[in-house]
């Protein structure tokens, strides 16, 4: 599964947008006020740098780097005390060592693609405030395909959802949530790391981990559900839940298993199959 976004293409004729088409690039772009709308266009360039900091509400930040070389990507929103919606995208393609950091509070929706021959790339979400997600994606969501790469998201506050998708070599994610919250980890061979810790209500976690040395760590605190995914290989899991309804499933498919389940409290379930 794979999917390239670039932001919402049809409001391109409404932004306000910085371009740059050389090498080291630098683009800075400063918002205070309603309804803001900013466009980063480094696409022909590398080793770009791009910042976004957008104050008040209703913000929406896109940010497109395409070459090779250390991309970074900074982008900011915050709406200035009322919870109204963020929207923030990072593409970063063939960008080695590139670095995407999103930071929102509100109602925040954001993601970050990093693909192409890319490796040693990271990406950063942290969002405070309603983050439900929508058209089937998360609050925030993590797109990598290539080597190295490591992926965080962090969510403070309401319907807290996450999605993270690695399809390369060494991958790393994490997830930490706070209240209600709901989190999928996909990654497709190689190295894979993935930790999700969530607490406080109605937690729901999903890792997926196919094959060579897979490790997933979950841990819930509320009404959890958590379903653990390792197709084969060094694969190792630790699922600890506690109280009201807690439910674990985790299918572990032979070589070196390893598995953990703790549950504390009312009508606890779990089910392991090696």
């Amino acid at each position: 599964m794979k999917k390239v976004l670039f932001g919402a293409v049809a409001a391109l004729a409404m932004l306000t947008a910085a371009s740059a088409y050389a090498d080291n690039n630098s683009s800075t772009v400063e918002q205070d006020g309603n309804s803001n709308v900013a466009a980063v266009d480094q696409s022909l360039g590398s080793g770009g740098t791009a910042s976004i900091d957008q104050i008040s509400n209703g913000n929406f930040a896109d940010v497109q780097q395409w070459g090779a070389g250390a991309n970074t990507a900074s982008v900011t929103q915050n709406n200035d005390g009322d919870w109204d919606g963020n929207t923030a995208y990072v593409v970063q393609l063939g960008a080695n060592g590139g670095m995407a950091t999103i930071s929102q509070q509100g109602t925040n929706f954001a993601e970050v693609y990093q693909d192409v021959d890319a490796s040693g790339e990271s990406a950063t979400i942290t969002q405070v405030g309603y983050n439900p997600g929508s058209w089937g994606a998360g609050g925030a969501s993590i797109y990598q395909d290539g080597s190295g790469d490591v992926a965080s998201i962090s969510q403070n506050g309401l319907y807290n959802s996450a999605f993270t998708e690695q399809l390369g070599v060494s991958n790393q994610s994490s997830i930490s949530q706070d209240s209600n919250e709901t989190a999928t980890v996909v990654q497709e061979g190689e190295l894979g790391l993935s930790t999700v810790n969530q607490s406080n209500g109605s937690n729901v976690a999903t890792v997926l981990q196919t094959n060579e040395y897979d490790t997933s760590d979950v841990e819930q605190y509320g009404s959890d559900t958590a379903s653990v995914t390792q197709t084969g290989y060094d694969a190792w899991s630790l699922v600890q839940q506690n109280g009201t309804s807690n439910t674990a499933a985790v299918t572990q498919a032979s070589n070196f298993d390893w598995s953990t389940v703790t549950q504390n409290g009312v009508s606890n379930v779990a089910t392991v199959v090696q």
